[in-house]
């Protein structure tokens, strides 16, 4: 993933390959399998010292995934995915 957490197209390989191990079941909302991978890590959201709201992918970084049959949300961490969290410059 790039310094602002987008992700390149071997993260989303990865990510790809480690759903069709670990995501066992269908959504548990609607029954449906088929999930959209947000393109960009999402971290934590926090206020620096001066009280300014700031946000980081690099803090717990986690994956989206949304239901395309019936928008329910759910995260991972991006480091059971099998992505490597440190910024890269591309």
């Amino acid at each position: 993933m790039d310094k602002q957490g987008k992700l390149a197209e071997s993260d989303l390989a990865t990510i790809k390959q480690s759903l069709a191990t670990r995501l066992k079941s269908a959504c548990w909302n609607c029954g449906e399998q088929d999930w959209l991978i947000f393109p960009t890590a999402l971290g934590e959201a926090f206020y620096d010292a001066e009280g300014q709201y700031l946000s980081s992918a690099y803090l717990a970084p986690k994956v989206r995934l949304t239901c395309r049959n019936c928008g329910n949300i759910v995260y991972f961490s991006a480091e059971s995915m099998g992505l490597k969290t440190e910024p890269t410059d591309g």
